[in-house]
């Protein structure tokens, strides 16, 4: 709990603020999102080197700034505003261009590939701590967490897109890890956002070239928001 906690480290509130600022800006620009994201994680990584926080403090940093970004896109009013401001920003940046944002994003080199950034940003997640508690459990994906690929994934239902969540979702039992009461620990995003997802018959999806076998998607639980 970062109210009630006497650490001055935990949880880091710079990381906090980057991810919230980091993750929206993802979401109105999610063709970019990998390489948005691994910038963002490099915010939290820095107060590290800095000796000015823990790796923990960076990762519960991480965690709060995303369901910041969650609590707003469940919302419908701030929604609304969400949409606007992506319009204009999209708008901004295909003015100061000269051509169409997927033009060009064509012709510009990348912050990192799409391919490192998802590694930069994987590895940020539990920055390689041991497992402290079981592996390959099922995700609990956090409710209302799917209102964060509302952008990247706008065909997919609520649930189609808790399904991403919990495709893309790293291994249990590392640190932070709050199990079925809803892990914003195991979400990577980078990678939810990226996926190249197909509709199965029954409504399931699945990702495409995954390249690994791909555990069933059953979101076998939905934790409770909290106020």
């Amino acid at each position: 709990d970062a109210w009630d906690s006497t650490s001055g480290a935990y949880p880091s509130c710079h990381t906090s603020q980057a991810y919230w600022q980091g993750t929206s800006l993802s979401m109105m620009l999610p063709e970019l999102a990998p390489q948005i994201l691994a910038r963002t994680s490099e915010a939290g990584n820095n107060r590290i080197v800095m000796a000015a926080h823990y790796p923990l403090d960076v990762m519960s940093g991480r965690m709060m700034g995303q369901h910041i970004v969650e609590r707003r896109m469940s919302d419908p009013a701030f929604r609304e505003l969400f949409t606007e401001a992506e319009a204009e920003l999209r708008g901004v940046l295909e003015a100061g261009c000269g051509a169409a944002l997927a033009d060009c994003i064509a012709s510009d080199t990348p912050y990192l590939s799409d391919e490192d950034a998802l590694a930069v940003y994987e590895q940020r997640l539990s920055y390689e701590f041991p497992q402290i508690a079981a592996s390959g459990e099922a995700v609990t994906v956090p409710a209302n967490a799917e209102s964060l690929l509302i952008t990247s994934h706008p065909d997919l239902t609520p649930e189609q897109r808790r399904q991403v969540l919990e495709l893309t979702a790293i291994n249990s039992g590392y640190p932070l890890d709050e199990g079925t009461e809803g892990s914003w620990q195991r979400l990577n995003l980078a990678a939810a956002m990226a996926a190249q997802v197909q509709v199965n018959s029954d409504g399931t999806v699945g990702l495409v070239d995954a390249g690994a076998e791909q555990p069933e998607p059953t979101t076998p639980g939905t934790a409770e928001p909290t106020v």
